[in-house]
């Protein structure tokens, strides 16, 4: 992956989130590289214009003053597993351990995240039509279900 190349910046306001990164690749759940799920919000402003007050710890970029270019930092993307589904991944939501997803002819399937390196199959809810997109709020998940509008289910 290349570095991004921004000119001429005099300052960048950065702000880190820490999430889960989740990848769906039909028929299929990857996880990427799973951290804890409570975002954490770190604002943090760099000034570019001298290597004086460079903080090496949190630094976001790479710069060169004279030449007047930022390179960003690339980002890695580290897959830890994949679960294999019954139908086609079209949407996830996460609700503490588990991650629910919108399989297609597969219905709502209920996955077990809380080792990301070994995910497993936990419940299956069939659906009168394709399960296209998923929602958790509270114990409830919400399942857009194509021509057939919505179901919902406890969780």
């Amino acid at each position: 992956m290349t570095s991004a190349l921004i000119r001429s910046l005099p300052a960048l306001s950065i702000v880190a989130v820490s999430i889960i990164a989740l990848s769906i690749f039909a028929p299929s759940l990857a996880l990427l590289g799973a951290c804890d799920a409570r975002a954490e919000i770190i604002p943090y402003s760099e000034d570019f214009s001298t290597w004086q007050y460079r903080d090496s710890e949190l630094s976001t970029a790479w710069w060169d003053t004279l030449a007047g270019e930022i390179q960003l930092y690339p980002v890695a993307i580290d897959e830890q597993s994949v679960l294999y589904t019954s139908g086609t991944a079209f949407d996830v939501a996460l609700a503490g351990e588990f991650a629910f997803l919108a399989d297609g002819a597969g219905g709502l399937v209920a996955v077990d995240v809380s080792d990301p390196q070994a995910p497993q199959e936990s419940d299956v809810l069939g659906t009168s039509d394709n399960a296209r997109g998923v929602a958790i709020v509270g114990s409830y998940a919400y399942v857009a279900i194509g021509s057939d509008g919505l179901q919902i289910a406890a969780v």
